[in-house]
């Protein structure tokens, strides 16, 4: 009984899927794309990705070669905008060539948790992003709220509210 059920609930959302990337939004949505940049304390974290969410490439600074004190030299962090930048132009470029559209794909830029106003590390960034003159077209500021892990007090029991039978 549970595994017939299981079958068509899977169908089921195996055919709602199908619906939905027919649907012209999603296509749009598909030629669209987000940078999202995730500045921490240690590390910065960028995710390419389109706009539905398939991740296209993720890099951090682990992955390309610089561990430690060393990443938060200026050097590691222009070197990093380079490296991202020139991953970023050769894909948009393939993209541009595969698809075969006139204009520049659609690009936003999402800043996760960044300070740009006094981090050395955005500006830094940025500077080796900005060489190969990528526009984005819109630049979001998102920022999370911080939560320490620490749940909610639980009402006590009391004798009063439980129920005898």
């Amino acid at each position: 009984m549970a595994q017939v059920n299981l079958t068509i609930a899977r169908a089921l959302s195996r055919k709602r899927f199908l619906q939905r990337t027919q649907n012209l939004t999603y296509k749009k949505k598909q030629q669209e794309f987000e940078l999202h940049l995730t500045f921490t304390t240690n590390n910065i974290f960028v995710n390419f990705c389109t706009g539905v969410g398939e991740t296209i490439f993720l890099k951090t600074f682990g992955l390309i070669g610089y561990f430690g004190v060393r990443r938060r030299t200026r050097y590691a962090l222009f070197y990093y905008g380079l490296e991202i930048g020139e991953l970023l132009t050769k894909y948009l470029t393939d993209f541009k060539r595969r698809s075969r559209i006139a204009v520049n794909p659609i690009v936003h830029l999402c800043l996760h948790s960044a300070l740009y106003d006094k981090d050395f590390r955005y500006k830094r960034f940025m500077d080796g992003v900005n060489k190969f003159s990528l526009n984005f077209s819109t630049i979001s500021l998102k920022t999370t709220i911080a939560y320490n892990g620490c749940k909610l007090p639980v009402r006590r029991r009391t004798r009063r509210y439980r129920h005898f039978t």
